[in-house]
């Protein structure tokens, strides 16, 4: 007995064919054929390690199968399989000459997906449909864009690893289920406030060998996961409040104020940074891109800095009232109420930030595509 009839014998009684590492360049159909084996039944093939070009045209017979494998191949294109393979939940297709997906692969029932080590320089808008995955690999490609992934509810296990991605798509917060996300060895230079949302969720995070990233800090990421969400949540804020242009406008939008607040001009959070590094730190949520709390960060680094070398820091209930001379705590009386005025609307901005999570959550639903709109894009 050859071989091959052996593993053809053993696959009608365990529903199991083995094919790999046989250097098929098309399938043993006559073989089977000849050995009069039933695989009506068969739930598993896996043909990784050979020479095909190709799905096999057979493998469609099989309708009950449910996993099939064919990585270390020589595939490049896919045909439709949905039809022919209503029950296929694993596909793997790791490591072949794949240049595209069709959108026919999204109607199958797919849990485990692996198209890793091919040629892809994106994937159809709709894997969004996918919504029985949990695991997608999509490592060693060219991918430079996703698509929408946010309908993927299932998904723990998520490898963008090796590919050309700037950023993430932005409902990726939606994944409300995911465990593990690699995105190393990327181009990424930003990455989503909706992150943040999978705070508690996220398990295994890796953002290595992205020397591109900006926002956060790859520094803050690579100090961990509590970070990281931590200056996610944060700028996600400050981001809000800037769309309104300043604290008094933000203000009159969403709470009650004291009216008798002062703000003054307006400088860019990278003045801010800068005063920062220059001075005492500043929390990392405070520094990101414009908006209307910069001045009073820029005064608070600066007033810190100064405090810290006066006997103010020491507490000394002369200088607190301003009746200490100038030169032994560093500030004129005039400095010193001018900080606490600056320090009490830091407190107020910081107050409306705690506030801040669930009108983001609002304003990223409202800004999601609906399903309507994704459809007829589609």
């Amino acid at each position: 007995m050859t071989d091959l009839e052996r593993r053809v014998t053993s696959a009608e009684v365990q529903g199991i064919l083995d094919l790999r590492s046989l250097g098929l360049k098309v399938f043993p159909r006559g073989e089977i054929a000849q050995y009069g084996a039933d695989l009506s039944e068969l739930t598993e093939c896996n043909l990784s390690k050979n020479k095909l070009t190709q799905i096999p045209d057979d493998i469609c017979d099989y309708h009950e199968l449910e996993i099939l494998n064919c990585c270390n191949n020589r595939i490049c294109e896919i045909q439709d399989l949905s039809s022919a393979l209503p029950q296929l939940t694993h596909l793997n297709l790791g490591r072949n000459d794949i240049s595209e997906l069709p959108m026919s692969l999204c109607d199958l029932p797919l849990e485990v997906l692996d198209v890793s080590g091919n040629r892809l320089v994106c994937l159809p808008d709709a894997i969004n449909q996918l919504e029985t995955l949990v695991q997608l690999d999509v490592s060693d490609n060219q991918i430079a864009e996703l698509p929408s992934l946010g309908k993927l509810a299932r998904l723990t296990n998520l490898n963008l690893c090796r590919n050309v991605l700037a950023t993430l798509p932005h409902d990726i917060g939606k994944l409300t289920e995911l465990v593990t996300l690699n995105v190393s060895m990327n181009r990424l230079t930003k990455l989503p406030f909706s992150l943040r949302q999978l705070e508690g969720v996220l398990e295994n995070f890796n953002i290595e060998d992205n020397p591109r990233l900006e926002q956060p800090p790859i520094e803050v990421c690579m100090r961990g996961m509590v970070h990281m969400f931590y200056w996610l949540k944060e700028q996600a804020k400050l981001d809000h409040l800037g769309k309104y242009g300043d604290v008094d406008e933000t203000r009159e939008r969403s709470f009650t104020w004291d009216e008798s607040a002062n703000s003054s001009a307006r400088p860019s959070l990278a003045e801010v940074a800068e005063v920062g590094n220059s001075g005492p730190p500043v929390d990392i949520g405070d520094i990101g891109t414009d908006n209307g709390v910069g001045d009073i960060l820029r005064h608070i680094a600066t007033a810190d800095r100064k405090l810290s070398k006066s006997s103010l820091a020491g507490g000394d209930p002369a200088a607190a009232t301003g009746t200490a001379p100038e030169s032994a705590q560093g500030l004129s009386a005039a400095e010193a109420a001018e900080i606490e005025k600056l320090r009490a609307e830091l407190n107020a901005v910081r107050f409306v930030s705690n506030n801040l999570e669930q009108v983001l959550a609002e304003e990223e639903e409202e800004t999601a595509p609906s399903s309507q709109e994704s459809e007829a894009a589609t």
